[in-house]
């Protein structure tokens, strides 16, 4: 009445395909970007695999020591790289592997699954099967958020609903994706592309909130007249290798692509919305005239309490429009004692709710979650 028995076979298998050794469980952050491989000034685009160990704490796991390379290629798009670095990871969660521990001095098996997928919004928004937010009508690859027409993006009841909250300012309940309903909906778009049109495919990609970048390649050449041959291949390799026909992460074990992709706070606050306002201001609300102001306020800045070297305060001004992370999160902690001199009301409190949250989104350690979200 309470429950179902699940037979338990003995001996248990992982103690067989262990041949009896100590079993490590390690699992993993796996990361992926489209870094500059480049050796002039020269934008040179690669895809790059990195993993680190999940178990390690945030000030080691950075070190580029920690960080272990598994692939890069300049003409592969990241869904291709993934195709084997998928089979490698399934093969290590079900099979494991012999590995000898320098602490107990002795072989070990080592067993491994992605404790989550690192990236910008837009790789993410690829591994996920979901379309570029930026322009999307269902832009988030962890609930459905979304909108008929994109007009209806700047209204209220989307707002609301981006925010996670009712007219009143309580916390509303979320309408999560599904992660086994995103494989489900990959996997009938394909059928829409054999049975209709690629208007059709088009349409019902955009209705469900499901884009897949390896299949729909494959859609613009099964409608491709032109194209015989490789159709030929692909219905081949439709019905012996159906799999390969979709985003390989789809097929990784253990991992949810709606829950295992946490934001990346580099890419989203700091490159993202602190980027984008803080060039706004430096280039269009500061004058000509107030620029030796800014500089000497700047300059002046005593930066002893915030664990920041000192400010060169004429070269962040200089170079505002081309500045790096670690410059973003200097301008985040200065700017109420710097800026708020220049603002209006409308940026002072646009700005003051940033520096407001920042202290939490740059949090490595949450002890409460229900606390921290209400302080949110």
């Amino acid at each position: 009445d309470h429950g179902s028995f699940t037979p338990i076979s003995l001996p248990n298998e992982w103690r067989e395909k262990s041949g009896n050794r100590i079993i490590r469980h390690v699992p993993i952050a796996l990361y992926c970007d489209d870094t500059s491989g480049n050796q002039s000034k020269k934008w040179n685009k690669h895809i790059s695999y990195y993993f680190t160990l999940a178990g390690l704490p945030p000030k080691v796991s950075n070190q580029q020591y920690n960080c272990h390379f598994l692939s890069k290629s300049n003409t592969a798009g990241p869904l291709e790289l993934a195709d084997q670095i998928v089979d490698e990871l399934n093969d290590m969660t079900t099979n494991g592997c012999v590995a000898f521990d320098c602490k107990l001095q002795q072989e070990v098996f080592v067993t491994t699954v992605v404790l989550c997928f690192l990236g910008d919004s837009p790789m993410h928004a690829e591994i996920t099967n979901t379309p570029l937010p930026g322009a999307s009508l269902n832009p988030c690859r962890i609930c459905h958020l979304g909108v008929e027409k994109r007009a209806d993006k700047s209204g209220e009841d989307y707002i609301y609903q981006f925010l996670g909250m009712d007219s009143l300012g309580n916390r509303d309940v979320v309408d999560y994706r599904d992660w086994n309903e995103t494989i489900e909906r990959s996997h009938k778009m394909w059928e829409t592309a054999l049975k209709k049109s690629k208007d059709a495919y088009r349409t019902e990609s955009k209705s469900l909130g499901v884009q897949d970048v390896i299949n729909k390649a494959f859609v613009d050449i099964l409608k491709d007249r032109n194209r015989k041959d490789e159709v030929e291949k692909i219905m081949a390799l439709a019905e012996h290798q159906h799999h390969k026909l979709f985003n390989p992460f789809l097929q990784l074990l253990g991992f949810d692509g709606c829950h295992d992709t946490p934001v990346e706070v580099l890419h989203v606050v700091l490159l993202g919305i602190i980027k984008y306002i803080a060039i706004d201001f430096l280039s269009n609300t500061i004058k000509p005239r107030q620029v030796n102001d800014l500089l000497g306020a700047w300059q002046s800045f005593i930066t002893n309490s915030l664990d920041l070297p000192a400010i060169d305060a004429a070269y962040l001004y200089k170079h505002h429009k081309s500045m790096v992370g670690k410059d973003f999160k200097i301008i985040l902690q200065c700017a109420p004692f710097v800026f708020f001199q220049f603002m209006d009301g409308q940026q002072r409190e646009l700005w003051h709710a940033l520096c407001r949250m920042a202290p939490y989104i740059f949090q490595t350690h949450i002890p409460d979650m229900e606390v921290y979200l209400d302080q949110l």
